[in-house]
């Protein structure tokens, strides 16, 4: 299902819901970050934005259990030891991510320079 988002140059461009938070190329050449897939489902106002929906991005849940009081706990959940302080951190979440099958570049590298250093004759 395709996601429309805008341009700086005022052009509409088509997404899909995996490149969420990624740059992809508009037909004028620009990079154009897409939205969150949280966002992307709301800028549509489709059933997913609705709280407590699953397709909701977990960043979501989060805050709603911050709001509700039910987070920062008062104890660790993996060892049970009373917790004092807090700690705040910045997540990324709903972002896609490209994995490419086969050799990486640097793999690719050290092929042609042991080719290169090490040279095998064929007949």
């Amino acid at each position: 299902m395709a996601y429309q988002i805008r341009c700086g140059c005022g052009r509409q461009v088509d997404v899909e819901m995996w490149q969420a938070g990624t740059d992809v190329k508009c037909s004028c050449g620009q990079a154009v970050r897409v939205p969150s897939s949280v966002d992307l489902v709301g800028q549509r106002g489709e059933q997913g934005n609705m709280k407590g929906s699953p397709h909701r991005g977990i960043e979501y849940h989060i805050m709603d259990l911050v709001k509700s009081g039910q987070l920062p706990g008062d104890h660790c959940v993996n060892c049970n030891s009373s917790t004092v302080g807090q700690v705040k951190l910045l997540c990324e979440c709903s972002k896609a991510v490209l994995k490419v099958e086969g050799p990486s570049i640097l793999e690719n590298v050290l092929r042609v320079l042991l080719m290169m250093l090490f040279p095998i004759k064929y007949l």
